[in-house]
């Protein structure tokens, strides 16, 4: 568990926000302005795993709401990568610059039914570049993003290579 906090893991540092907006009625949810406070406080580091993903990145129900959070969308300048899941159905891979900052989003969505979505989210960094991929285990295609001083270029690929 590592909401709220910063943990290195081999050359990562990563900063952690379970939970999500309090507008779902569920067990663990924050305000706003509590979540905005957690995220001034741990930081900058290269990944933040959260549950809750950016509001306007990968947050869209199958109604079309957009479901995530303002906090975690303002403090994103400080991440490579904010990494979410919670709105299973919006499994993907989106990027912004902000401040001259390049942050890659990434909802990994679910596995399998009753999700729309079966596979997997790799996320990397090699040789001055960042990149995120969504591995569909149904149709054996690969798409996602790179990221090299900040030009974006978008990825599709067989997984069979």
């Amino acid at each position: 568990n590592i909401d709220r906090r910063l943990v290195v893991a081999g050359s990562w540092v990563i900063a952690g926000l379970g939970g999500s907006p309090d507008r779902f009625g569920w067990p663990y949810e924050w305000d706003e302005i509590e979540a905005r406070q957690s995220l001034m406080d741990m930081g900058k580091a290269d990944v933040l795993l959260t549950h809750t993903p950016a509001f306007g990145h990968c947050d869209k129900t199958l109604r079309g709401e957009p479901c995530g959070s303002t906090s975690v969308n303002l403090a994103s300048p400080n991440y490579g990568f904010v990494i979410s899941g919670h709105i299973h159905e919006a499994a993907g891979v989106d990027s912004a610059q902000q401040d001259n900052d390049t942050t890659i989003y990434a909802n990994a969505g679910a596995l399998g039914k009753p999700y729309p979505t079966n596979g997997f989210l790799l996320v990397g960094k090699n040789d001055g570049a960042r990149w995120a991929k969504l591995v569909d285990l149904d149709s054996g295609w690969v798409r996602g993003l790179r990221e090299r001083d900040g030009v974006i270029e978008r990825i599709t690929e067989s997984a069979a290579k």
